[in-house]
């Protein structure tokens, strides 16, 4: 049997955490402070969820943003359907969130 990775434990955590709405301990700093290594780790993840994605969410679109990270272009997440909530719902939130982030779009017919 084949030793997992950190990459493989990692994105097992992540996925299973995302489809079972449960909290875990922070992820390897490797994977925040490294764009390339956090590519990897969402490619992955996204790779194991099998939900209807129903967008994207473009990320790191600031010029000041993209050369900090000496990026050459934004880079992009999957929303799924399961985290689209329609107007007027309301966010759950629990005593161990920090913060939160809500985006606002529009069905462009």
């Amino acid at each position: 049997m084949m030793k997992k990775t950190l990459l493989e434990k990692t994105s097992n955590k992540l996925v299973n955490a995302f489809l079972n709405n449960k909290i875990i301990a922070p992820i390897p700093k490797k994977y925040t402070k490294k764009l390339s290594e956090a590519q990897k780790l969402r490619k992955l993840c996204e790779s194991k969820i099998n939900e209807p994605v129903i967008g994207f969410k473009a990320a790191g679109t600031g010029i000041p943003l993209i050369k900090k990270f000496k990026e050459k272009e934004p880079f992009y997440a999957s929303i799924y359907k399961r985290n689209f909530l329609k107007d007027g719902k309301k966010v759950k939130i629990n005593k161990s969130t920090l913060g939160i982030e809500l985006e606002v779009c529009y069905l462009i017919s």
